[in-house]
């Protein structure tokens, strides 16, 4: 077995860890980056903010990534877990 059978090999929701991680991390950094340097909010307003808009803004940024992941996965013709439920490649590659 390869290098990256084995790392594809962990899964959690059928989606890869060695995928997954990245992607939520990269997701963290940006709405890290974002909430605390906001673009055109007064300081009224970034003090007004709230844990729920925190945790959407995350949610959305997160969502947004693993989309653009699908797409990269749909371009380079790696079959992935997700992409299979959506219907965009059949079934991922297993042996």
């Amino acid at each position: 077995m390869d290098t990256m059978e084995q790392l594809r090999k962990h899964r959690v929701l059928n989606l890869t860890l060695i995928d997954l991680v990245p992607t939520l991390i990269v997701g963290l950094i940006i709405h890290s980056y974002l909430w605390l340097y906001p673009l055109e909010l007064s300081e009224d307003q970034q003090t007004d903010r709230t844990f729920i808009q925190y945790a959407a803004s995350l949610a959305i940024i997160s969502t947004t990534l693993l989309g653009l992941g699908v797409i990269i996965h749909r371009i380079f013709g790696i079959k992935s877990g997700l992409s299979a439920h959506l219907g965009l490649n059949g079934r991922p590659n297993k042996k």
